[in-house]
């Protein structure tokens, strides 16, 4: 399991994005639909948001099993999951023709499961 990306509440995409960037050593990888993008490397990117308020996104790439693994326990415990954010019905989605699934977390973390990995796609 390997962090793909995460989403950064920000008031300012832009603006967060390119500082962030230049401070850390990083690259600015410009705006990609509604985030400011930051590569941390080619397996991480970081996506500031400003419709995020104060509410964090954690993406993983995993593995089949590991995807089948963590949906199984989600259903043992009945946490509500779907195939996109703010979907609850219980099924996984296809993205990139890969599977793909979201839930929420306590405390505000919404976390996206996916077993195609998106950070080589920006």
């Amino acid at each position: 399991m390997k962090l793909d990306h995460a989403l950064v509440p920000a008031e300012d995409k832009e603006a967060s994005a390119r500082f962030f960037a230049k401070i850390m050593g990083l690259e600015y990888a410009g705006i990609d639909g509604d985030c400011g993008i930051v590569r941390v490397d080619d397996a991480l990117l970081l996506r500031f948001d400003e419709r995020r308020a104060n509410r964090v996104h954690l993406a993983f790439h995993v593995t089949s099993d590991e995807f089948d693994g963590v949906m199984g326990r989600l259903q043992a415990d009945s946490v509500a999951f779907g195939p996109r954010a703010g979907t609850s019905d219980g099924q996984e989605g296809i993205f990139n023709g890969g599977r793909r699934l979201y839930f929420d977390a306590p405390g505000g973390l919404n976390v996206e499961l996916m077993t195609v990995a998106t950070a080589g796609l920006v």
